[in-house]
């Protein structure tokens, strides 16, 4: 069964549609209305183009979808369960207050819109990030630097266990060995 995508100027307009389209024998849970903020909007769009290709849409159309999500608007996603219920979805539809997604795409073509997936803007850098990231620097460091113990014939000391001050002293690469001469 394929699904039907309507886009909305605002949520209120997707919803009173959702309502017709329920009034007219469409299984509620076969309806859902996506918003921006509730959906994989953000950068690169997401999974919305992805989502909308994998529903039959033009990648074309489906960026225009997602631009139109970004720009605060609401899509309308029917997937009927039978050729009798998409036919009532369909002619529900027909008097719905839509959006031409093309024409509007062309408005914002207008407007400078490239017609391309834009990017969120990155949040700007903190110092608190800053430290966190060579927080996790230093700890991938340590990490790496650390090798296992190497296998004893006898019974460890308690002093050497497995995850003991001692042990973890040990297997540190760049420690200094008092036994060894430069």
């Amino acid at each position: 069964m394929k699904t039907i995508v309507a886009l909305f100027d605002t949520p209120d307009d997707a919803r009173a549609t959702c309502r017709e389209l329920v009034a007219a024998g469409i299984n509620e849970a076969d309806i859902e209305v996506v918003q921006h903020s509730g959906y994989g909007a953000g950068e690169g769009h997401g999974e919305v183009v992805p989502e909308l290709m994998g529903w039959g849409v033009p990648q074309d159309e489906a960026i225009a979808y997602a631009e139109g999500l970004r720009r605060g608007y609401a899509l309308l996603a029917i997937s009927p369960g039978s050729e009798d219920a998409m036919a009532r979805a369909l002619s529900a539809l027909e008097s719905a207050a839509q959006v031409d997604v093309a024409a509007r795409a062309e408005e914002w073509r207008a407007t400078g819109w490239a017609g391309e997936p834009a990017a969120m803007p990155k949040p700007p850098d903190t110092d608190a990030d800053r430290r966190l990231g060579d927080a996790a620097d230093a700890l991938r460091v340590t990490n790496t630097e650390v090798v296992p113990p190497p296998p004893s014939p006898g019974k460890a000391s308690p002093s050497f266990a497995p995850g003991s001050a001692d042990d973890i002293a040990e297997q540190r690469l760049d420690r200094t060995d008092p036994e060894r001469r430069s």
